[in-house]
């Protein structure tokens, strides 16, 4: 229980600033300058996910991650993402401001190249202290970074104005999590190279990279595809959107995957059946609560209200999504989550066909939902899981069903019900093992 408070409380914390921060700066702004500002996040993140290899998880899963050596060649690999992602910021930054219908903003796009390459030199030492269920060192280095962007909002604020506060707090998280990754690191950092483990790095790493691009299409895809079909103030909108509907989502995959990944190296869990209640569960939660926030933002952000229930419904998806990422990590099958996220890729040339007819914020929600509910039905189709969480699945369902037509309390009564079956057993219907 210590264990799951502490990577609840690292991941809470590090999710929950980030919205503060998004928040705070969308009241600032509105959403036209909020949509540049999302425009730097979404370089930084796409620096990020375009290069991941999965080190962090690596050093928890790999058998030589406790290893000295290991560790130096996976900080020289980190390095080298840094790099990458640098170049691959300053060769988009121009594009993407064209794109966005502001090319007088690349110059500032340009700036965000800084992020990943200071990123790059990250102590990987919290993470392997994650092989051992201590999380706190990785805690640590999500929610201490994160609270500072927080922090500096008020002296950023006073001397930045318009997108470049955006700019500047990513700087101040990006170079804190660097000094606090080494703070709480108990092995001197180091750096070696030796071919034979860095072929072992990529082969595990570059099937994670293919679906961290694909990843970045379902997390920011559809807010690129918005801008450019329907201005930067749609872009902020939906943006806004994203962030209040999806940050609970994120502590609880995040957290998920933290606290699963080493358990599944020894032993299977229900985690599916699991993550698809805790998806119902979030839905109703979001459903109810997320209207509430509306109001702190700036007027401009009031029609967010009408497609909060569809944004929670995307959002919930994730949670069986992230198991199956976790069942296919944990046995060494890393291309399984690029197929599942495959199709919310090619769902985006239908978005943007959309709204030459017509369409708007809405009906991109819609066509993003029917892409994740294919996206997960293949994965789980893929994964071959046990036990097949078949009751759990048409709970969930009748919980969208509910929430979708406006009643939340039916929903929640639904939800409870299929908790307490959940408790007594899993779902009868069996399928083959993930291993």
């Amino acid at each position: 229980m210590i264990r799951i408070i502490t990577l609840l409380s690292g991941h809470g914390l590090a999710s929950l600033s980030t919205l503060v921060r998004n928040l705070v700066i969308a009241r600032l702004l509105g959403p036209q300058d909020y949509g540049l500002s999302v425009a730097l996040f979404v370089l930084t993140a796409a620096a990020e996910m375009g290069t991941t290899l999965g080190l962090p998880q690596l050093i928890v899963s790999h058998k030589h991650g406790a290893g000295r050596k290991f560790q130096g060649v996976l900080h020289s690999v980190q390095i080298a993402r840094g790099l990458l992602g640098a170049v691959m910021v300053l060769f988009c930054a121009a594009p993407l401001a064209n794109l966005l219908g502001a090319p007088e903003a690349t110059s500032l796009l340009r700036w965000a190249a800084i992020v990943p390459l200071v990123l790059g030199f990250t102590h990987l030492d919290p993470y392997r202290a994650q092989r051992h269920r201590k999380h706190l060192p990785h805690s640590s280095v999500l929610a201490i970074p994160a609270l500072l962007s927080v922090a500096a909002i008020w002296p950023v604020s006073t001397w930045q104005s318009g997108p470049r506060i955006m700019l500047s707090l990513l700087l101040v998280q990006a170079f804190a999590s660097v000094a606090v990754s080494h703070l709480m690191s108990r092995r001197r950092y180091r750096v070696s190279l030796q071919s034979s483990q860095v072929r072992q790095v990529l082969r595990y790493g570059l099937p994670l990279m293919g679906n961290g691009i694909l990843l970045f299409s379902v997390l920011h895809g559809e807010k690129l595809v918005a801008g450019a079909g329907l201005g930067l103030a749609e872009m902020g909108l939906l943006a806004m959107g994203f962030a209040i509907t999806i940050t609970p989502a994120l502590i609880l995959t995040r957290s998920f995957q933290a606290y699963y990944l080493p358990k599944l190296r020894q032993e299977h869990s229900p985690v599916l059946g699991l993550s698809v209640l805790l998806g119902g569960s979030y839905l109703i939660a979001v459903a109810s609560l997320a209207p509430l926030l509306v109001p702190l933002l700036s007027f401009g952000f009031a029609e967010l209200t009408s497609v909060i229930p569809l944004l929670a419904c995307l959002a919930a998806l994730r949670l069986p999504k992230s198991a199956l990422a976790i069942a296919a990590l944990a046995s060494g099958r890393t291309h399984l989550p690029a197929i599942a996220n495959l199709p919310r890729l090619l769902a985006l040339p239908i978005i943007w066909l959309s709204f030459g007819w017509g369409g708007g914020v809405e009906s991109l929600i819609r066509i993003a939902i029917l892409s994740e509910i294919t996206g997960v039905g293949l994965g789980i189709l893929l994964a071959r899981t046990t036990p097949f969480p078949t009751r759990d699945i048409l709970v969930a369902s009748v919980i969208a069903g509910l929430v979708l037509s406006g009643q939340l309390s039916l929903a929640a009564l639904i939800c409870i019900l299929g908790w307490a079956l959940f408790a007594v057993g899993p779902s009868p219907l069996k399928a083959r093992s993930i291993a």
